[in-house]
């Protein structure tokens, strides 16, 4: 090897500052043999983040994405320990955490089994599919294209499927239980019902067996001043890893990414702003539905694939802020939220914020994030602010989750435009077509919310893995200059 030999600065573009784009870049920063010589963000947004927005007004928070992140996910408890952001994580308490399943306008608390019996959210039929289950053998079992309605309407019955996958649906989708595929949504699952045949054996061993985890890790955590101090933190996190190597950092927000081209073994992108800088990598971490004009230039195949990938079926969903000071007089019942009944037209879940994250709401007060539609009856694109608070303070009032004469300080609403993510039959084909695009096109990665999973979880997991594919490509593609011959990676 030539030891003078001149080694081009590498230099990355990333399409998209959301969660996914941010630590993919985060990633590539932290492995110790790659140095990169600049990352250029793109972002049509004047803000980093995505929908992991924050709004905060007169001592309220309300979440506009995620409302937390569940702590048992590894490279989440990694990551907050390498931030040196411990100390802000807030976690419910156990009487917080309690969930309910709303059933004639009440809110009835799943760990209640009478309850549940009494409202008729379960039955002896019920109890027995679930005793039955678990004396199932190992069995080939056809999952390939059975839905997470399907799934557990087979195994437990259509009452189960209706009182407790459709309302779970809603609460992290939108709904669409009878076209999510469970093998992309619930792969464990799957996997579980594989391996063992049943479903509840494993879950009562993980319940019998001592834990190995301390109390602490689990649970939906946030921050206490919010999921956006998450981002934030990520950010300033890049910014001194890029100063400890070296690399520079550019966030061009506000910018519209419409064509990218591959010249030799480098990509150009042509913006607004009319840059001509040759990237090594490309890493498109926005979402390609609200990105239809992005193309890659000179190829018919790719546009195909980015038609592909730009089709994937999204819902609409409105979240509205409620909160004021409490009423004396009136009870406001513990616990994380209530998840709305199949039944409903318009709504799909309530969160109890007061209750689960103190840090959020000032003292002697309450907030309430409803989310309304997905796959309800109801459009909340064609509706206005004024409409959509009317509707939250409805249901708030039928649940009797406020008094009615409380004083309303905090009304906030936000919509989600075509943001949430459904994995179809269709998914199949995104699956097919993110391969072919980043095989046929060295040096350019996929990475977001609709290839492994919606959480913020999923999305940290998948930009580590792109990260990883990224660093053995520039690997190969350095030694490759170096030596004129392919290492074995």
């Amino acid at each position: 090897m030539n030891q003078n030999e001149k080694i081009n600065p590498i230099k990355i573009a990333i399409i998209g500052t959301g969660i996914s784009g941010l630590y993919s870049s985060l990633c590539l920063l932290k492995e110790k043999n790659l140095h990169i010589d600049q990352i250029d963000f793109y972002d049509k947004d004047s803000n980093i983040g995505g929908v992991l927005q924050s709004t905060k007004h007169d001592g309220f928070m309300l979440e506009h994405g995620a409302q937390g992140v569940l702590y048992s996910r590894k490279t989440f408890r990694d990551l907050i320990s390498d931030l040196k952001i411990e100390d802000k994580v807030i976690l419910p308490k156990k009487e917080d955490k309690a969930r309910y399943l709303i059933k004639n306008k009440k809110c009835i608390p799943i760990h209640n089994i009478f309850k549940l019996f009494r409202y008729q959210l379960l039955n002896f039929k019920i109890i027995l599919l679930l005793f039955l289950d678990l004396f199932r053998q190992k069995q080939i079992l056809s999952l390939a294209h059975q839905s997470l309605y399907d799934f557990f309407e087979k195994r437990f019955g259509t009452k189960f499927a209706d009182n407790f996958i459709v309302p779970f649906s809603f609460g992290i989708w939108g709904g669409a239980s009878r076209q999510l595929l469970i093998r992309y949504i619930l792969p464990k699952i799957v996997t579980l019902a594989y391996e063992s045949g049943s479903l509840i054996r494993p879950l009562l061993l993980s319940i019998l067996q001592p834990k190995k985890m301390e109390n602490k890790t689990q649970g939906l955590v946030s921050f206490s001043e919010g999921m956006y101090f998450f981002i934030s933190s990520i950010k300033n996190e890049i910014k001194k890893k890029s100063e400890d190597k070296g690399c520079r950092i550019n966030f061009n927000m506000q910018t519209d990414v419409n064509t990218i081209l591959k010249k030799d073994t480098l990509w150009t992108i042509n913006s607004i702003t009319e840059d001509k800088i040759n990237y090594d990598a490309v890493i498109f971490a926005a979402q390609p539905w609200h990105t239809k004009t992005f193309k890659i230039e000179s190829n018919h195949q790719n546009n195909l694939d980015l038609g592909i990938i730009s089709s994937i079926p999204t819902h609409n969903i409105a979240v509205i802020g409620i909160g004021g000071k409490k009423d004396s007089k009136h009870f406001y019942p513990k616990g994380f939220g209530a998840l709305a009944e199949n039944t409903s037209k318009d709504l799909l879940g309530i969160i109890f914020v007061h209750s689960t994250y103190k840090a959020h709401v000032p003292e002697d007060s309450f907030l309430y994030r409803v989310m309304i539609g997905g796959d309800r009856e109801i459009d909340v694109s064609k509706l206005n602010e004024d409409e959509l608070i009317l509707i939250a303070k409805k249901h708030l009032n039928e649940l009797a989750l406020i008094s009615g004469n409380e004083e309303l300080s905090f009304q906030k609403v936000l919509v989600w435009n075509n943001t949430v993510p459904i994995a179809t039959s269709h998914q199949d084909k995104v699956i097919e077509a993110i391969w072919r695009l980043e095989n046929f096109n060295q040096g350019l990665f996929f990475t977001g919310n609709y290839i492994s999973g919606v959480s913020v979880n999923d999305c940290l997991d998948n930009a580590q893995a792109t990260a990883k594919k990224i660093s053995k490509f520039i690997f190969y593609k350095t030694f490759k200059h170096q030596e004129n011959v392919s290492p074995t990676l």
